[in-house]
């Protein structure tokens, strides 16, 4: 995050280890695993430059919810970078469908959609 200047991403976790403690600050997406509970109110800004999401790959392949997946539609899609073997990043700046999809996993943890990732901006362009 530093490298890339990134104060806030989206994340989706499965580890034990709280982020916080390594400096991330992030937006929680649903999923499963240990999270800090409850998890922070940061949100990504509507306006943010860029708009990173990054997964567990636990999450990513939907393990936990087979017959609910929240997460396939990310398989369509190359990430940008991966953090070792665990975690991939998905860079969802230009991409309406992955901001729209992403917001969804947003509702299901309880955030505005609209805050979170500028639906009504999006929808506008």
């Amino acid at each position: 995050m530093e490298k890339e200047k990134l104060p806030i991403i989206y994340l989706s976790y499965f580890g034990t280890a709280p982020p916080y403690y390594y400096g991330i600050r992030y937006q929680y997406v649903a999923g499963k695993g240990s999270l800090e509970w409850p998890p922070p109110s940061d949100k990504v800004p509507a306006d943010a430059a860029r708009k990173i999401l990054a997964i567990s790959v636990y999450n990513l392949q939907d393990v936990s919810r087979p017959n609910d997946p929240l997460f396939r539609w990310l398989w369509v899609r190359q990430p940008v970078a991966k953090i070792g073997y665990s975690i991939f990043i998905y860079d969802l700046t230009d991409d309406r469908e992955g901001l729209m999809k992403t917001g969804r996993n947003l509702r299901q943890s309880g955030d505005d959609l609209d805050a979170a990732i500028g639906e009504s901006r999006v929808a506008a362009s």
